[in-house]
């Protein structure tokens, strides 16, 4: 079996190769090129951007499938793979996933979903809506918590003079307990991998994730129910998705839909808590014809990811983390480099912790990102 792939990271794309019984070719921008391994990929195609996708010609192989692993960049390889007829992952539904508002009217059409949205493109739109409970903003097209704005009065609203907010949507914000849901499908048949439970810090930003959460065998089964049902309305054939729901005295409520392996390194968690991995069982479905549902196990480690974000804009001065710290240490922004607080984005660090005891790591998640020392100026 033959896959083209775009871009992406290459702890992704060597699951994919399950012992080298898939063949991968890339795609890859050449500013990019030094960030993959080359040793991985039969054949790199380089370009020095994608602004025409016209001259993104693809030699006559005959690939099996085409993916991206990118969200922001699934639209331009349904486009790349039309121009090269190339069966492309998620050319039934990609275009649907990425317009939230669409999304969200689809889950309310076949009662999956009771939050009210509106289309808005300016603050005036918004505040004809008469706001009078609490509202989240984001943009329709938005990706990874980009762009999302928390609302509750007029007030609010009168300090989003700098925003632009064209193109958004308005939903009521959500209430419960944040989860999210790993799936992968092949042909219709849709397996939940994993349920992770999202991890908060006292000023309820988000700041990391853990896994596997088990819950109540009743709650369960409902979640999967539900999921099911959700990835058949949003016409969802065969891929993976990442999606995140809230859960409030037992009602389940759709957060977002995403066509992609959770991210904020979500796959290395999934990679040490089960085997085989999440993207090895989907490969695993692709070379066999049928959902791949047998022998994966839980390796009785559960995983955590924390996230240190800056708390000011400025200049990092530094960065200590304690010597005792038990686990991976992975660094997104070193000293000297400027950065931006804006909530639950621009990570400076991240924090990986794996342990046999769910309580411990749930419990001392606050311990641990109190202990790192980041300084900015």
């Amino acid at each position: 079996m033959r896959i083209l792939l775009l871009e992406g990271a290459n702890y992704h794309h060597k699951q994919l190769k399950i012992n080298n019984q898939v063949k991968l070719d890339i795609i890859c921008e050449k500013s990019r090129l030094e960030k993959i391994d080359k040793n991985l990929y039969e054949n790199i195609y380089i370009y020095e951007d994608y602004s025409d996708i016209e001259i993104i010609r693809i030699p006559k192989i005959k690939y099996d499938y085409a993916y991206c692993f990118s969200e922001k960049k699934q639209l331009l390889m349904h486009e790349i793979c039309i121009n090269n007829d190339i069966y492309f992952i998620g050319k039934k539904y990609v275009s649907l996933l990425s317009d939230k508002y669409k999304v969200r009217k689809r889950l309310r059409d076949k009662s999956l979903s009771h939050i009210e949205c509106h289309k808005i493109n300016s603050k005036e739109e918004l505040k004809n809506l008469k706001i009078n409970n609490s509202k989240i903003l984001k943009p329709r097209d938005g990706i990874a918590g980009n762009g999302v704005l928390f609302i509750k009065d007029l007030e609010d609203i009168e300090r989003l003079d700098k925003v632009n907010l064209n193109n958004y949507l308005v939903e009521d914000y959500i209430l419960g307990k944040e989860y999210s849901v790993e799936t992968f499908s092949y042909h219709k048949s849709h397996k939940i991998f994993c349920i992770t439970e999202k991890l908060i810090d006292n000023t309820m930003n988000e700041v990391g994730h853990i896994l596997p959460v088990f819950l109540n065998k009743e709650l369960s089964k409902k979640i999967e129910t539900f999921i099911r049902e959700v990835l058949n309305a949003l016409e969802v054939d065969i891929g993976i998705c990442h999606i995140e729901i809230r859960i409030d005295d037992n009602n389940i409520e759709i957060i977002e839909v995403n066509p992609r392996i959770g991210g904020g390194r979500i796959g290395e968690l999934l990679n040490s808590s089960f085997e085989p991995s999440l993207l090895e069982c989907f490969s695993h479905s692709l070379l066999e014809n049928k959902l791949f549902d047998r022998n994966i196990v839980f390796t009785k480690k559960y995983s955590q990811i924390l996230s240190k974000f800056p708390d000011k804009d400025g200049v990092i001065s530094d960065i200590r983390v304690p010597e005792n710290f038990n686990g991976k240490l992975y660094q997104n922004k070193r000293v000297g480099d400027v950065v931006q607080a804006r909530g639950n984005q621009n990570r400076i660090i991240y924090l990986m912790r794996t342990s046999e005891d769910f309580d411990y790591l749930k419990n001392t998640y606050l311990e641990v990102l109190s202990d790192i020392d980041i300084s900015i100026k």
